[in-house]
């Protein structure tokens, strides 16, 4: 493996790559430069596969970046392009596969304060999730936007939200305001949480999830273009069921033209599916009566979609087959327990996966929710760094593997 060096001088970055950068001769330098602040590793990888950036926080190698070995503890490193990089510095990996990828080389920080999110449809969740929001996102959040295709629902909750006060507070925020469907991109955030139809209360089994993946795929597939039209740099986040393919059809069909994938659309780490965070909620909600154990707050873990395909490990340093995919199956039906109350199941879902882990997203801390990983997007514990999603790493059981690896499987079946 012959290495190529670059130096980016002005920027002061150094980078690697395993075959020439095209157009780049001026920076090439016999090696890699010293007194940098940061590196680049190059590697071509398909779109469709590969996600375009994202750090290498654990000097780990790419060889298994695209697979679910990205969730595992990482296994001692051969010999890779990471050698050459100076122990400590902060380091990422960019995708040359992808058409635009010069646009990364100096991104600009990640913006955490004063963020204007605009979410799409005032539904049960929709409304959920904002005020939630509001409740709890005062310290990053600045202007929510809200578009409904009903303008009294867009007056209504922009004047009982922006009454959500607390005595003592010396600024409104966040400010709430009603918006154009043609302003959803003006912003950092965007949430999409529209549905074509909520299966009815008498259906209490099977997957009601994935009944709506047809009609709202047809929706989310207009706002998909209007994101590649305005050349959308912010964060695109999908809340409506079914989460996981939902997200696969919006990164495809943003950057599908005349029938063909150009890639010329959102990036697919911009993409996150928030559907995730309840499962955890209620499988640590379950725990204690299903399988006896009060601690799952403390190693238990959720991974996968929200729907048909989870996996729910009932400890990470001492997991046990048989307890869980008995939790498993609990957190599966606990949505049909709601359900058979006779009311819908969605204040849990707008506030666990919705409200609470899109906050923890924008302040980079750790939370749950979808995000592109082999060709699909698969929900695991993760944090949005500068340079892109940073999975959790654990050295996980293989029997636990093996799960997430069907899972997988399954995911990629779909669309």
């Amino acid at each position: 493996m012959r290495p190529y060096f670059y130096h980016l001088a002005d920027k002061n970055i150094g980078c690697i790559a395993d075959q020439p950068v095209p157009e780049w001769e001026e920076y090439l330098v016999p090696r890699f430069p010293k007194g940098t602040k940061e590196a680049i590793i190059f590697f071509s990888g398909d779109p469709r596969k590969n996600a375009v950036q994202f750090p290498l926080i654990q000097r780990e190698t790419l060889v298994d970046h695209d697979t679910l070995e990205r969730l595992n503890t990482p296994s001692p490193p051969a010999s890779s392009l990471i050698d050459f990089v100076p122990e400590g510095l902060p380091s990422r990996a960019i995708n040359l596969a992808w058409p635009k990828w010069e646009r990364l080389v100096s991104p600009s920080p990640r913006k955490r304060k004063k963020i204007r999110l605009n979410l799409v449809a005032l539904g049960d969740v929709g409304s959920t999730l904002l005020i939630g929001l509001c409740l709890t996102g005062r310290d990053c959040i600045e202007e929510i936007g809200v578009y409904d295709r009903s303008p009294e629902k867009q007056r209504r909750f922009v004047l009982e939200t922006n009454q959500i006060l607390s005595f003592g507070q010396t600024k409104q925020t966040p400010r709430v305001r009603a918006i154009e469907k043609e302003e959803v991109f003006n912003g950092d955030y965007f949430v999409f949480c529209a549905s074509k139809g909520i299966p009815p209360l008498s259906q209490t089994s099977g997957d009601v999830r994935m009944v709506q993946l047809e009609g709202n795929r047809k929706i989310l597939k207009e706002y998909a273009q209007m994101a590649r039209l305005q050349n959308f740099q912010g964060e695109f986040c999908v809340i409506s069921d079914p989460v996981d393919p939902l997200c696969l059809s919006a990164y495809l069909d943003s950057n599908t033209n005349q029938n063909h994938l150009d890639f010329q659309g959102l990036r697919p780490e911009q993409i996150h599916g928030f559907g995730l965070g309840v499962m955890y909620a209620r499988a640590a909600y379950l725990a204690e009566s299903t399988v006896g154990d009060p601690d799952f707050l403390t190693h238990g873990r959720a991974y996968g979609p929200h729907g048909k395909g989870l996996v729910v490990a009932n400890s990470i340093t001492q997991y046990e087959e048989d307890k869980s995919l008995l939790l498993t199956e609990a957190t599966l039906n606990a949505n049909h327990l709601v359900r058979e109350t006779g009311f819908k199941p969605y204040i849990a879902p707008a506030l666990s996966s919705g409200a609470l882990s899109i906050l923890s997203m924008i302040r980079g801390d750790w939370h749950l929710s979808a995000n592109f990983l082999g060709g699909v997007y698969f929900g695991a514990a993760n944090q949005l760094l500068d340079s892109g999603v940073e999975f959790e790493r654990l050295t996980l059981p293989s029997s636990l593997m093996e799960r997430l690896k069907k899972t997988h499987r399954r995911l990629e079946a779909i669309l």
